[in-house]
């Protein structure tokens, strides 16, 4: 019993199963014999193109879809959306220079305005695809715009009968010129084929003979060319033509054959069934076959309502491009105004920039000239200072009083120690600093070398720092006072006279100390001589603490280091 009820479920699933698919096999044959359905199918597989072109990111190819997705929208009959896509295809070609691809994406955007009767952009874009194939040679496409540009003339001519202001540029000549203009690149690269098409569209609408002879004569280059769309056209306006003349048989005859082409041709744009449904419309009208005409009045009548509904689903399409574009364009708005902003930053950075450039270079030439005056100034300093050692050093060798003379030597001292910080300021690499190490080091040797004490070993444990001159001229002549006192105090008694002086720098405190090894002396608190006051006198200049230690042997002096803008201006006079 199980097994019965088993295989009664499963003969009854396979039964619906094939019945599924029978219903689904049935629908998609319906939906295969839509007008325009090849079409749909081309543009959904376009469309699968498109996103796997994106993905790869090369802008000619992106075009080149592009483009192909405006042809696609343009053979289902939505045009609004294929201009979106030709759009595109030329914003990516546009700034790339002439080249073909550019040519047949301006052509194809003219089938748009054509539809639309824009007649004017329609030659605007096809003059712009005319110049792009000439420049890259590509003489039979210049060929077909030359072509197109005939049709349009005509077109435009037909347009101006009802509205001559509106269409007033549009005329027969000119539709003659661009097809003689075709007609000799056809010579010239040895084609026959779509010149002489449209050569008959220049005809007058009664030299029927002559039109009818060069359709037929044409009709066999397009078989050979295996040109199914031209088949189509040529045969379509045969029918036309005969049943303009009311040659009935005739005009049976070439719509059947454009009948067969759409058929064999798989060409299901509904534009074509269209045609040919109205084309029977007439045809059975004229024979009075009433029956026949509201067949095809229905199936015309029908094929309309299918395609407002496509261009319906093309305006929902449309709608969501336009979208999408006018998202894109916000954004490339702002994009631009922050770049407007950037721009504007830039160059206002730039102003300042030269500004203030020229203010330094203002600033470095007057600097370099001062510094040019301060070292010239020492300079004439120093060399004054010379004059004034010279002058007293002669005036000393006529004085036979030793007292006196020991006093003028210790007046040539100091102010041979003022001679060698404007020797250094001079000399050194900056203009209103002393290089301590150095400076020590030379003014001690000069009062060595005054005294004659060129043996006397002298230790030096100078940190290297740079003092400002304003404290580097009381600091320099308290050394001279102290080293001068070494020579007169301490080094006469002593076998093996020692100097030593320490100077360090720390948290901005210059620490002086010079020590020999003198037997020092009394009272050393006491300022009774004339050297003792000029070192107590600068040290009260420099705002520091000095003190003489180890029974006068060893003195020490500690002040706050100033630097050049805060050091104030510090006068010095004889006490």
């Amino acid at each position: 019993m199980r097994l019965k009820l088993y295989l009664y479920f499963l003969f009854t699933f396979i039964v619906l199963s094939f019945h599924s698919l029978f219903l689904k096999a049935q629908e998609n044959i319906k939906k295969s014999q839509l007008p325009g359905a090849n079409d749909y199918i081309r543009l959904e597989k376009t469309k699968k193109e498109y996103e796997e072109t994106i993905l790869k990111g090369d802008s000619l190819e992106v075009a080149d879809v592009c483009y192909r997705l405006g042809k696609r929208y343009l053979s289902i009959g939505d045009f609004y959306t294929a201009e979106k896509w030709f759009t595109r295809s030329l914003r990516i070609l546009e700034p790339l220079g002439y080249s073909e691809s550019l040519g047949k994406v301006y052509g194809f955007m003219a089938h748009f305005f054509i539809q639309n009767k824009q007649y004017d952009e329609a030659m605007q874009v096809i003059q712009k695809s005319a110049i792009n194939f000439r420049n890259v040679g590509a003489y039979e496409r210049l060929m077909g715009s030359y072509t197109m540009l005939a049709g349009i003339h005509i077109w435009g001519s037909e347009a101006k009968l009802k509205q001559p202001q509106k269409y007033s540029k549009f005329s027969l000549d000119s539709a003659i010129y661009y097809r003689k203009q075709a007609d000799k690149i056809g010579k010239k690269i040895n084609y026959h084929g779509n010149v002489i098409y449209n050569r008959n569209r220049v005809h007058l609408q009664n030299d029927y003979t002559s039109t009818i002879k060069y359709h037929k004569k044409i009709h066999s280059v397009f078989i050979k060319q295996k040109s199914s769309h031209n088949l189509f056209v040529n045969s379509t306006s045969l029918g036309e033509i005969y049943l303009s003349i009311r040659n009935f048989n005739e005009a049976k005859k070439w719509i059947d054959i454009a009948s067969y082409i759409v058929d064999t041709a798989n060409l299901g744009s509904y534009e074509y069934k269209i045609t040919l449904f109205k084309l029977y419309l007439e045809l059975n009208k004229k024979t009075h076959n009433y029956k026949e005409a509201l067949k095809y009045y229905e199936q015309y009548h029908e094929l309309n309502l299918f395609s407002l509904n496509a261009d319906r689903d093309g305006a929902v399409s449309r709608l969501k491009i336009e979208y999408d574009t006018q998202k894109k364009e916000a954004q490339l708005k702002e994009h631009e105004k922050f770049t407007k902003i950037a721009i504007a930053i830039g160059i206002f950075t730039l102003f300042t920039s030269i500004i203030f450039f020229w203010f330094f270079r203002k600033y470095r030439t007057l600097s370099n000239q001062n510094a040019a005056l301060v070292s010239e100034q020492n300079h004439r300093v120093k060399n004054n200072l010379q004059q004034v050692i010279n002058l007293l050093s002669l005036q000393s060798s006529r004085i036979d009083d030793e007292t006196a003379k020991k006093a003028l030597l210790e007046a040539l001292l100091r102010i041979e120690a003022v001679s060698i910080v404007h020797h250094r300021l001079y000399d050194g690499a900056r203009l209103i600093e002393i290089d301590l190490p150095a400076f020590i080091s030379e003014l001690v040797k000069g009062v060595l070398r005054s005294y004659d004490y060129h043996d006397v070993s002298v230790n030096y444990e100078i940190d290297s720092s740079w003092l400002h001159v304003e404290q580097a001229l009381p600091m320099g002549l308290i050394i001279n006072e102290l080293v001068t006192n070494a020579c007169k105090y301490a080094f006469p008694n002593e076998l093996n006279p020692q100097l030593t002086i320490q100077c360090y720098e720390k948290d901005k405190q210059i620490l002086l100390r010079v020590t020999d090894n003198g037997p020092g002396f009394e009272h050393a608190g006491e300022k009774k001589t004339f050297g003792l006051k000029l070192i107590q006198l600068f040290a009260e200049k420099l705002k520091g603490k000095a003190d003489f230690e180890k029974g006068g042997t060893s003195f020490s002096l500690s002040f706050q280091k100033q630097s050049s803008r805060t050091t104030k201006n510090m006068t010095y006079h004889n006490a």
